[in-house]
């Protein structure tokens, strides 16, 4: 008898045993790995999550004569927030700040520095005629690449790739043939462009945190258009100050195409018809941040003799018309279309005004004198029942 209750304990316990161990391989399956190779940099502690989950970006490592420039993976930039479904190496790439720099010079202001020579395919031949060559932009962060690519201007266009560009003092800040600027240490530089008979200073301060400014709680944002409702999607944007820009300073907004989406002084913007605007916020010191705006939807639009129906148009109250109904869509990708649906369009209005649909594009439009007169205004709105849209009201004057 004891000698069968130890064996079925025995058994018990393999069993637990191996429950255990099956459960344990379940937890493995169930995570997965993301390691960071950053050659010769920081190490950096691999992280494990769970599978289809997102790794975190690490903090961007340091390497000895180099710039750090993003992680990949295959070759590829690697884009954080993908979900992650097997074990994984990102590899970290590096800028050598010196390579590919159009020569260092020598001097104050560029001056030497404009003498370099270098650019691939570059010329810097007096004889060669610039119309225009300027800088657009003048702020770069140390270590890091120059917020956002540099921008300049050479006309004519065609003498861009004769362009070059040197730096006054490259251990403050290097420029390479594209005039791509890196930040090496904090100071004060000045990067020389030249082309043919012009040259071009742009004096930078390398800063080792960011330049104030400002920014948006978005940069993209999508909006509802609803014909002349007045649910139309409105957005109150919130504005962050940051790198010691003034919290208090006066915020002023603009839209780049108000007839699509107009904001108010607070700062809320409104859908007022479909398409696409730019919205801007501009501190009193100047610093500005912008968003995209996407107004999408459909809307019913009316046409007479070609061109939009208009508030408070004339008719005669002998004749007949022709009116035409396109339904204009706008999509968040910045894509739209128009359609002819006529003949699929009713018209709500007062008793005695005739709408004949003779096809997509085109229907009579007429009165009946036993119930419309002159000398008055009539309310029409037309609807698409199968889109389910309907038109703005219209106000009509009859003679």
């Amino acid at each position: 008898m004891k000698k069968k209750s130890m064996i079925a304990l025995l058994l018990v316990f393999a069993m637990v045993l191996c429950l255990a161990a099956c459960g344990k391989e379940e937890q493995k399956a169930d995570t997965v790995t993301v390691s960071f190779d950053t050659d010769g940099g920081d190490a950096i502690e691999a992280q494990v999550i769970n599978k289809g989950g997102a790794a975190v970006k690490p903090a961007t490592p340091k390497k000895a004569g180099y710039i750090f420039d993003k992680w990949t993976l295959g070759g590829n930039e690697y884009e954080f927030g993908s979900a992650v479904n097997e074990n994984i190496t990102l590899k970290a790439t590096w800028i050598d700040p010196n390579s590919g720099s159009s020569g260092g010079g020598s001097g104050s202001g560029g001056s030497g520095g404009s003498e370099g020579s270098g650019g691939s395919g570059g010329s810097s031949s007096s004889d060669v005629k610039v119309d225009e060559l300027y800088w657009v932009n003048n702020w770069y962060w140390v270590q890091e690449k120059c917020e956002g690519d540099p921008e300049y201007v050479v006309k004519p266009e065609s003498l861009r790739d004769k362009v070059t560009f040197t730096s006054s003092d490259t251990t403050i800040a290097t420029v390479n043939s594209n005039g791509i600027v890196y930040g090496v240490k904090p100071g004060n530089v000045t990067i020389t462009m030249k082309c043919g008979d012009k040259t071009a200073d742009l004096p930078l301060e390398v800063r080792a945190e960011p330049k104030p400014g400002i920014s948006l709680d978005t940069d993209h944002l999508v909006l509802q258009y609803h014909n002349n409702e007045v649910s139309n999607d409105l957005h109150a944007f919130t504005v962050s100050f940051n790198g010691g820009a003034n919290p208090s300073s006066a915020v002023t907004w603009t839209s780049s195409n108000p007839a699509v989406a107009d904001v108010t002084p607070s700062g809320v913007v409104g859908a007022s018809d479909l398409g696409y605007t730019m919205i801007t916020a501009t501190t009193a010191e100047g610093y500005t941040a912008t968003c995209d705006v996407y107004v999408t939807g459909s809307a019913l639009r009316v046409y007479y003799n070609h061109a939009p129906l208009q508030y408070g148009e004339s008719f005669s109250l002998s004749g007949t018309y022709e009116l035409s109904l396109v339904e204009d869509h706008y999509y968040d990708n910045g894509f739209s279309k128009s359609v002819y649906v006529t003949n699929q369009c009713t018209m709500m209005a007062a008793a005695g005004i005739g709408f004949d649909p003779q096809s997509e594009y085109y229907a009579n439009f007429y009165f009946d004198p036993s119930y419309i007169h002159t000398g008055q205004y009539y309310s029409i709105q037309f609807r698409d029942p199968y889109s389910n849209v309907s038109s703005n009201y219209y106000e009509i004057y009859i003679y």
